[in-house]
This record gives structure tokens, C-alpha cells and sequence, in this order.
């Protein structure tokens, strides 16, 4: 190891999280070198603060030896969150390599059941946390690789839903304001082990043609489009209609929600139920 990569691998034991968001304004071009030379379990410690977006992407880059290297760094929950957020084809080959007992302690995390909006859900969208300024979050946006599904999530850095706002308001806002000031804190959300019996007749469909989607501990999982339901359900998306998108776009200016704690894209509104529950959060 040469001084300068000693100076770097101290620094990040001794302040993981400031490292982490540094390099979150990196591009992912630069990012994938730069962890390729980094030992697994430091990898571990920046992707444990890492905003989950950019934490997701890197692994999907990286060999499925050394990403599963680095997941037992962190907490089961935590590496459960990323890993969803993963590609099929990549969430197989690191789960494949994981060490067998960090294995069985993730793997129930990632069983949801079959017919469920944790099954049905697009866990790899975009993601800010409330933070950043809305120029920040536009650059991010405009350098993401994951799905911008017509809103933007706001998620804390324990992944807790915090807010929403429209990527219309996204280009309307002054570059230098936090993303916090411009999020609605109120959110129309489904749960993962909501089933899709119950998801596709939710009322907010009228009105949204994405809702965001919590796990058990209430923690931003991704995002549901209403076009996926009826895929499989064979019914037709009526919601699809120019018209009725654009609506939906406008209907976050006078709709509230709430996000986690890093880079999120949807939109959502929030409501409770018995049973398979849409659960509202303050």
C-alpha cells in the first residue's frame, strides 16, 4: 500500500460517514476504481452511511466476491435494504457469495412474499436525502442511474421516508434552497407485505400513478407503479392517459408526503386500512 492509499484507508476508519459524502458527489466511473482498491470491510463502513442509491450501484459494479466481502461490515437490516435494491441478476451472484452465517441472518429479510408490493416493488429508484441543496439534487438526478419514476423521494440517513416533492418542482426551485424546504411531508404509502389484491384497489391510484412503498419497520423499501400491477393482473392501466399523468405531476403541489433519509424519486399518497394497510406516517 502506498502513503497516499494509508492516508485514505485511515481516514475512512476514523470518519466513515464524512468520507461517505464525499464521495457521493463522485460519478460512478470514478467511484468503481476507487472501491476496487479499497479493502472489504472499509468498503463496508462507507456503504453503511452511503446514501442507498449510490451504495446500491456501487456493489452492482463491483465483483459479486467483493461486494459480498463487504456486506457483513454491516448490519443485517442494512445490507437487507441495499441488497433489495439490487438488480436480479446481481442481488443472485452476491447472495450466492456471502458468507454462509452472515447468509442466514440476511437472508429472511429478503423473502417477501410472493403477490405482495415487496415483490411487486422497484427498490433501485432515485433517492436525495433532506440535506442537499435542490441544485445538488438535480446534478445527482441528471448523473443517477436509478429509476425516476415522476417524483422524488426524500429518505433520512436511516432510511426513513421524510417527504416527496415533483421533479416539476425539482426544476422550479432556486438551486441554493435545502430540499427539505421544498418536500411535502404528507405521503400515501403501501406496505411490502401489502398484497396486491388489496394494493391495485387502493383509492390513491385515482390521483398517482406511483406510490412509495415502507417495510416492516416502516423504512423507504422503493417504489410501485400502478402500471406493474395491472401487468399482472391483467387489468388495464387507466392511469396512463396523458392527461391524467400530467394531473398526477400537478397533484404534489397540493398533496403532502413524507420520505427516508437519502435520494428517493416518487410520489406518493398515504392512508390506512385494516388488514393490508396503507399506513400513514406524521
Amino acid at each position: 500500500m502506498d502513503g497516499a492509499s494509508n492516508v485514505i484507508h485511515q481516514f475512512i476508519r476514523a470518519h466513515a460517514a464524512e468520507a461517505a459524502r464525499e464521495l457521493e458527489n463522485c460519478s460512478l466511473d470514478e467511484l468503481t476504481p476507487f472501491f476496487s482498491q479499497v479493502p472489504p470491510e472499509l468498503a463496508g463502513a462507507l456503504f453503511d452511511t452511503m446514501e442507498s442509491s449510490t451504495a446500491a450501484a456501487c456493489l452492482e459494479r463491483m465483483p459479486a466476491a467483493e461486494a459480498a466481502g463487504a456486506l457483513p461490515g454491516l448490519s443485517a437490516d442494512r445490507a437487507a435494504h441495499l441488497v433489495r435494491r439490487l438488480a436480479p441478476k446481481s442481488k443472485s451472484a452476491i447472495l450466492e457469495a456471502l458468507p454462509g452465517d452472515f447468509a442466514r441472518h440476511l437472508n429472511p429479510l429478503l423473502r417477501y412474499r410472493e403477490e405482495t408490493a415487496g415483490a411487486l416493488m422497484d427498490s433501485l429508484v432515485f433517492t436525495v436525502p433532506p440535506e442537499i441543496r435542490a441544485g445538488e439534487a438535480l446534478a445527482r438526478l441528471q448523473a443517477s442511474q436509478a429509476r425516476v419514476l415522476g417524483y422524488v423521494y426524500v429518505v433520512d440517513r436511516d432510511q426513513t421516508l421524510a417527504g416527496v416533492f415533483s421533479l416539476r418542482e425539482l426544476l422550479a426551485a432556486d438551486e441554493a434552497i435545502s430540499v427539505a424546504s421544498i418536500m411535502r411531508r404528507e405521503v400515501m404509502s403501501l406496505r411490502t407485505d401489502d398484497s396486491a389484491a388489496s394494493v391495485i384497489v387502493h383509492p390513491s391510484w385515482t390521483d398517482f400513478h406511483t406510490l412509495p412503498v415502507l417495510d416492516e419497520q416502516s423504512l423507504f423499501a422503493g417504489a410501485l407503479r400502478h402500471k406493474i400491477l395491472c401487468q399482472r393482473s391483467g387489468q388495464t392501466d387507466r392511469l396512463l392517459h396523458a392527461g391524467q399523468a400530467g394531473a398526477a405531476l400537478g397533484e404534489l403541489y397540493r398533496i403532502g408526503l413524507s420520505a427516508l433519509a437519502k435520494s428517493a424519486l416518487g410520489a406518493e399518497n398515504l392512508q390506512p386500512s385494516t388488514g393490508d394497510r396503507s399506513q400513514r406516517r406524521p
